[in-house]
């Protein structure tokens, strides 16, 4: 071990992170990059405050002293350049920092291992969760509570934990669960049934239905997963209907918001069903128009676009919308084609819960896009400088 690497576990060990196998300095400002801005999501921190962008601009410094240490060839760094490019415009014209990270991370991802990558975003992502819960309970972190209305309650009181809604609040238990079932693959029953409890409880904390469901639906289908590897010889079957059912989520969020009747009884009740989301993307398809490379929205009318796919192509533009399909359909192409079941599912937990929530449409809280990486990168060694 040389003197750097000597530096950089002596560092390790004084902030105490539990990152493992840093070999490098560009490995070492890669994983400081990431770690500023999933640390600033899993505390539930938004563009709005002072927080997000002290930690915004930490990361920036380490993603910039990242790509000092890597070397790309001629066709590498045009590639580079022309995504850096389209995310720096579409942040120019939508003014939403989320729209370029993606591309950040994919510029810094060469020669990254992103299973290690993932596993050590799980210890990141559930201790940053876990140390918030606590400071909540011994009371050094606010816990707001709102009164509402939900299905099956006239008046629940819905516990936000420290987080700005209690959607929030279950969509980071969510992340932390998908994460956890997808980087370990020998679960037991016992841990199974473990975290199918501890989602009853964050449900009981926060009455967010979509996040009990879909939590309920990340445990009971890894699990399944799991079954499967162990004992189906040949699944390519259920490969390709993963693969198929990942775009259910997209074409359902178009199809809905173009034909949503508010005049119809029917679909007024299904609205309620998705509180008001259906009404919503209705209001916005035709508000606005699609643009090239993004655009403002309206501040006199309040942001409650929740479906990820109309967020990103009526706010980041058609570029990045294109991008964004293109990516996931070769990274699902591929997957399938490699009999990848845990990973088709982890990208297809994502991408519902994009139906309901905006948050897929960061890779910092959207762990698939990280497959976007490998994806990017595939053909290449790494040819980085220590």
């Amino acid at each position: 071990m040389n003197f750097m690497e000597n530096g950089i576990t002596i560092y390790l060990k004084v902030i105490k992170l539990k990152i493992r196998g840093i070999e490098s300095w560009r490995e070492f400002f890669f994983y400081g990059f990431i770690l500023c801005f999933i640390v600033a999501k899993a505390w539930g921190l938004t563009a709005g405050d002072d927080g997000y962008m002290i930690l915004a601009m930490v990361g920036i410094v380490f993603w910039v002293a990242t790509l000092y240490c890597m070397k790309f060839s001629q066709k590498e760094f045009i590639g580079i350049l022309v995504l850096m490019l389209i995310g720096g415009l579409s942040l120019l014209f939508s003014g939403k920092l989320g729209v370029i990270l993606p591309f950040l991370l994919i510029s810094v991802s060469k020669g990254m291992e992103i299973e290690k990558v993932l596993r050590n975003s799980t210890r990141i992502w559930i201790g940053v969760f876990v140390f918030k819960i606590f400071l909540v309970l011994t009371g050094s972190v606010q816990n707001t509570v709102i009164n509402q209305r939900r299905i099956f309650s006239e008046g629940a009181e819905r516990n936000s934990m420290g987080y700005g809604h209690p959607n929030l609040f279950h969509v980071t238990f969510f992340i932390g669960v998908a994460l956890f079932c997808y980087t370990h693959k020998e679960l037991h029953k016992k841990d199974y049934f473990s975290l199918f409890l501890l989602n009853l409880v964050v449900f009981r904390l926060s009455y967010s239905t979509t996040g009990l469901v879909l939590t309920a639906l990340a445990i009971v289908g890894f699990a399944l997963v799991e079954y499967i590897e162990k004992h189906c010889v040949n699944y390519l079957s259920l490969a390709v209907l993963g693969g198929v059912s990942c775009a259910i989520p997209m074409v359902a969020s178009f199809l809905l918001a173009f034909i949503f009747r508010s005049d119809s009884r029917w679909w007024i009740r299904l609205n309620s069903f998705f509180t008001g989301r259906l009404n919503w993307n209705y209001l916005y398809v035709h508000l606005y128009s699609v643009p090239f490379l993004g655009q403002r929205f309206d501040e006199r009318i309040p942001n409650l676009l929740d479906n990820a796919y109309l967020f990103i192509l009526y706010r980041y533009g058609i570029l990045v919308f294109g991008l964004f399909i293109l990516g996931y359909v070769l990274v699902l192409a591929e997957s399938v084609k490699k009999k990848q079941i845990r990973k088709i599912f982890f990208c297809l937990l994502f991408l519902i819960y994009g139906f309901a929530e905006q948050f897929t449409q960061n890779c910092f809280m959207n762990f698939s896009m990280f497959f976007l990486c490998e994806l990017m990168w595939k053909e290449t060694k790494d040819n980085g400088t220590d």
